[in-house]
């Protein structure tokens, strides 16, 4: 097991390093200099050379990546050129909304999705399953914004449950932390849910058609041990390997929707650095968003190990 994971924490090396590369390459070539954003359309010639020179700008490409990449080693990720800070620090401060919204968003897809997909399987080809398919492809046509404002306009604006916008840190208050992205959270997770009951269907449809299903149904066991304990467990493993990737889209997908919400998270924070051409503070998040990736993808091949006793003995 030991060597296992340490054989997959070493591949984890090139690919970082390669989405480093076509990251740092991609914004380079964004039209658009940061330095006049920053200065404005007043500026001179002289100053904006004097700008450059001073960030580092006018070196060649290959030599601030190698620059960004040994920083990035040490944990430095650089400083923000527009508002002169550490990009770490901002992106660690822009990271408990997100984080929260992307845990809460996953946690109403898996009750949702799971047990509407066991459902689905169970019932296969009657007007209920028929009518959760019908619902979770509604879902997955539906867009989060558009969800996401008649959400507002329903529990905010006339009921007054949930607030319309922003966040409440969970160091003032846990409950309003909920609150404020409640409604983002299943903005976010509703179209996430039908993707999860998709192929939790499949997959159960898939074992409950085994011999091993039929034969614990002729000894008599009932309907709940059977559906539950056999086959939903061996049906898990192609629904685990979509809860990962559900993972990684509502970490790095959350960008609409916390501007609908008005939530000051990490997504935002992407979105004002593209408008600005803040290279460091964009790299940075693609790095933070692409390490999680593939540490979300080694968690999953790890749960496989515990899940399934063949891949642990092989």
């Amino acid at each position: 097991m030991l060597r296992y994971l340490l054989r997959r924490l070493l591949a984890l090396i090139p690919v970082l390093i390669l989405v480093s590369l076509i990251s740092f390459t991609l914004v380079h070539l964004t039209p658009g200099d940061p330095v006049a954003q920053i200065l404005g359309d007043d500026a001179t010639v002289d100053e904006i050379e004097r700008v450059r020179h001073d960030l580092g700008l006018d070196r060649p490409v290959y030599e601030q990546y190698l620059i960004w990449v040994g920083d990035a080693l040490r944990g430095d990720l650089g400083q923000s050129i527009y508002v002169n800070q550490p990009v770490t620090s901002m992106i660690i401060e822009r990271a408990e909304p997100t984080l929260m919204l992307a845990i809460v968003a996953l946690f109403f897809t898996l009750i949702i999705g799971i047990p509407s997909g066991v459902i689905a399987a169970i019932k296969h080809n009657s007007y209920l399953d028929q009518s959760l398919m019908l619902l979770a492809l509604l879902a997955v046509s539906m867009p989060n914004f558009w969800l996401g404002l008649n959400l507002i306009l329903l529990f905010s604006v006339y009921i007054g449950w949930f607030p319309t916008g922003g966040y409440t840190p969970l160091g003032e208050s846990v409950v309003g932390a909920f609150k404020s992205v409640m409604l983002p959270a299943i903005a976010l997770g509703f179209s996430q849910a039908a993707l999860v009951a998709r192929m939790t269907r499949a997959s159960m449809l898939d074992v409950i058609r085994t011999d091993y299903v039929r034969t614990a149904r002729a000894k008599g066991l009932p309907a709940s041990r059977v559906y539950i304990t056999h086959a939903l467990k061996n049906a898990l493993l192609p629904t685990i390997t979509v809860i990962g990737l559900v993972l990684t889209v509502l970490i790095g997908g959350t960008v609409v929707t916390e501007t609908v919400f008005t939530i000051p998270g990490a997504g935002r924070l992407v979105v004002n650095s593209v408008i600005r051409r803040d290279y460091p503070v964009i790299q940075g998040a693609i790095m933070m968003v692409a390490t999680a990736y593939v540490l979300i993808n080694l968690v999953i091949d790890l749960i496989y190990v515990y899940v399934d006793p063949r891949i642990r003995l092989s």
